[in-house]
């Protein structure tokens, strides 16, 4: 559940706020001029968040890893190999069937 608070009334209520999202695991999404600028979570919703950002950074890194021996061939080449592949692949599919 997300509540929405402007930020006049998050820094005057910014004691009970932070004890409600430590109990209850809310997040609040804090406005300025009607505009998102912070996020208001409980630690563990925090540490989910950083697990998130590491798992996502090292699948980044893989993906990085793979393309380096690609990385001076032309994309349009690799597309049309990509193609090529997948073609086959049917085709290959489409003959066990029968």
């Amino acid at each position: 559940m997300v509540e929405t608070m402007k930020l006049s009334d998050a820094q005057e209520q910014l004691i009970q706020v932070v004890e409600d999202v430590t109990r209850t695991h809310k997040r609040v999404k804090v406005e300025k001029l009607g505009v998102a600028v912070a996020g208001i979570v409980s630690a563990d919703d925090l540490e989910r968040l950083e697990q998130l950002d590491a798992l996502r950074e090292a699948q980044f890194e893989a993906l990085k890893k793979w393309a380096e021996p690609f990385k001076d061939i032309d994309p349009e080449e690799i597309e049309e190999e990509a193609r090529k592949a997948i073609a086959e692949v049917r085709e290959e599919m489409r003959a066990s069937r029968v």
